[in-house]
């Protein structure tokens, strides 16, 4: 064997690992791709109060079903409650179109007796579920949340 001969095998062999590696990139990049999201923000108030503390979560409904996730294809998210205020993550927020929207309340004042089980206080209401049609751009949102809804657990 003639060390030419093994050069031309070796860069063979290098140009058909760099073709495969490419092909594996290329293709990769053709799958599909997430959908976009959109920032969502705006304020909680019930019994025309901020409510100081809890989750609000977005759930994107199938446009065939309304009422039942279709979370298989769109993701969800979820933004904190912060003194009457939310606002979902940089990059993280809601796909747009109809969703199923839950808010959980909390009084935002620790009990020292369930302080393991409900850090951000106990729950103000029971959780509220509401179904609305969110824009696909970022957009702020208020829920003004009716004051006869009961108390929380």
């Amino acid at each position: 064997m003639s060390i030419s001969w093994l050069f031309h095998m070796a860069f063979e062999q290098l140009a058909a690992c760099f073709f495969a590696a490419s092909l594996l990139l290329f293709l990769n990049g053709c799958g599909k791709q997430a959908p976009p999201r959109y920032d969502m923000s705006g304020k909680i108030t019930h019994n025309n109060q901020p409510v100081p503390s809890g989750w609000i979560y977005f759930y994107p409904l199938s446009s065939e079903k309304i009422g039942k996730s279709d979370a298989g294809s769109k993701p969800g998210t979820t933004a904190k409650i912060i003194d009457g205020k939310y606002a979902t993550f940089p990059g993280e927020g809601t796909v747009g179109g109809p969703h199923r929207v839950v808010i959980n309340g909390l009084s935002g004042v620790l009990d020292p007796r369930n302080a393991d089980e409900l850090p951000s206080g106990s729950p103000l209401f029971p959780p509220i579920t509401i179904t609305m049609d969110i824009p696909k751009e970022s957009t702020t949102h208020d829920f003004n949340l009716p004051t006869n809804l009961g108390a929380g657990r």
